[in-house]
């Protein structure tokens, strides 16, 4: 057996073909295989170890061979000098379309646009002559790759489609799943297409399983949990996680931050204490992007809010918006969803805390106004119209409703919080404000407002009233 038949083999074969060819293969066939395998398990570092040790014995098809499979690997990782001379490789044996289509991918992702579009364009003349449809196919998925990080979306889900047809005609179900996953990352992050975005889940899973790939099986169980955790639909979460646990997911990706971020969210609409407890670790994780720390922030602050914690909800929310900041050109699609997510829960806890001319504000910004079902969100809120959230957003609106109602039997009677009855109670004790302020851990400012809040509650004029009052009926002791 040759590398070439190796390179056929791998991206027509499914894991259980590799691994039963594997048995019977000798040599450079058998360390390439080896590898392959490694990665289909997961372990892209050994895999990406070992076909780097195994290049420098190999020329001309058989290098391009090796290439043609670890420059992929090396563009997530940023390497960009190393991939154009595996690029050079895999151009010397004819395979033009992949050399450009690499090229362009490698530009996108390090922001060179000029480039990459320039690329794009050769990969696509070279595809005219292009006759072998394993080279069309992993080419297309990789110029769909490329105006995905381009933000050419309409055109990446056009060629996608493409790519996946002649991969399902073929029997190339690797590449199939990846480019199931481009077109559901664009409607699940972007176009908020619910009914589209599950579909492609599902068929981003299949391709997957059919393949063998767990690394692909496991991100796809993902992201059909991430949508059914979002449209709170409850059966299919149960099931979703019956079958993450089934295939005992490893931990490497239990602590991706779409999973997490996504079990935080299900497990908080009953329960907002573990909640808390789970995002703080996650927004305390190194790596996180800022979109991904304001999201955290934002629902810890409505989790603080559910529980009466008012002035702690506050400063989560502080956090929350300074780690929001401002939008950048070029995010990335993941980024641009979390960060509409986590403007939303600014908004619903604003509105929950009775802020809601901020809470409108949050929302009015130039570039969240294009996504409607999104802008709408405080409005709901105030209203208590959670049917009417959009499927997209059915999730995180049962976290919004559960953090209404949790407040809604904590209040103590005349509306008063937690946070005013504690400083009302230290006031009967006859403490002044910088006493209080000292003693709760909160400004003397706070305690002045929280004390107006007070008298405007119980309709009294002087805080000493208004201590009395509460006496009388029962407030306080």
């Amino acid at each position: 057996m040759t590398l070439l038949e190796c390179f056929r083999l791998a991206t027509l074969g499914t894991k259980r073909d590799i691994q039963k060819r594997c048995r019977s293969a000798h040599g450079s066939e058998r360390t390439f295989l080896n590898a392959l395998l490694r990665q289909y398990e997961g372990d892209v570092d050994g895999a990406a170890s070992a076909m780097r040790h195994q290049l420098r014995a190999l020329r001309g098809v058989d290098r391009a061979v090796i290439a043609e499979f670890l420059a992929p690997i090396l563009v997530m990782r940023h390497e960009y000098p190393a991939i154009e001379d595996l690029v050079l490789s895999i151009e010397a044996v004819g395979w033009a379309a992949s050399a450009h289509s690499l090229r362009a991918l490698a530009a996108a992702d390090d922001g060179r646009h000029d480039i990459a579009t320039r690329e794009l364009a050769s990969a696509k003349k070279a595809l005219e002559t292009e006759c072998d449809p394993l080279v069309r196919a992993r080419s297309l998925h990789r110029i769909a790759r490329t105006m995905f990080v381009l933000q050419r979306y309409d055109e990446a889900l056009d060629v996608s489609a493409s790519s996946a047809a002649l991969c399902t005609k073929n029997g190339i179900w690797r590449t199939a799943a990846a480019n199931y996953s481009i077109a559901y990352n664009i409607h699940y992050s972007i176009t908020g297409q619910h009914e589209a975005a599950h579909h492609y889940a599902d068929l981003w899973l299949d391709a997957a399983t059919r393949s063998g790939d767990d690394s692909f099986t496991y991100s796809a169980l993902i992201a059909a949990y991430s949508l059914a955790v979002l449209a709170a639909d409850d059966d299919r979460i149960d099931f979703l996680q019956r079958q993450i646990q089934f295939k005992r997911m490893p931990q490497q990706f239990v602590e991706r931050f779409p999973y997490a971020i996504s079990y935080a969210v299900h497990r908080g609409a009953s329960d907002a204490t573990q909640m808390r407890t789970l995002l703080q670790v996650l927004r305390d994780t190194p790596g996180r992007s800022r979109g991904q720390q304001s999201l955290c922030a934002s629902l810890i602050a409505l989790s603080h809010a559910a529980t009466l914690e008012d002035d702690r909800a506050r400063e989560e929310l502080g956090e929350a918006i300074a780690r929001l900041g401002r939008s950048r050109n070029r995010e990335p699609a993941h980024e641009q969803f979390y960060r509409r997510l986590s403007r939303t829960t600014i908004a619903a806890t604003c509105v929950v805390l009775g802020d809601d001319v901020r809470a409108d504000r949050v929302v009015a910004v130039r570039d969240f106004a294009v996504v409607r079902e999104f802008k709408d969100v405080p409005r709901l809120v105030r209203d208590k119209r959670w049917s009417d959230f959009p499927p997209s957003l059915r999730g995180v609106a049962r976290l919004y409703a559960a953090a209404v109602a949790s407040r809604a039997s904590q209040c103590a009677p005349a509306g008063l919080t937690r946070a005013e009855l504690e400083v009302l109670n230290l006031l009967g004790r006859g403490w002044s404000a910088s006493r209080i302020a000292t003693a709760t851990e909160r400004s003397v400012n706070t305690v002045y407002s929280h004390t107006r809040s007070i008298l405007g509650k119980l309709e009294a004029t002087r805080a000493p009233e208004a201590v009395a009052i509460a006496r009388s009926r029962g407030y306080i002791t």
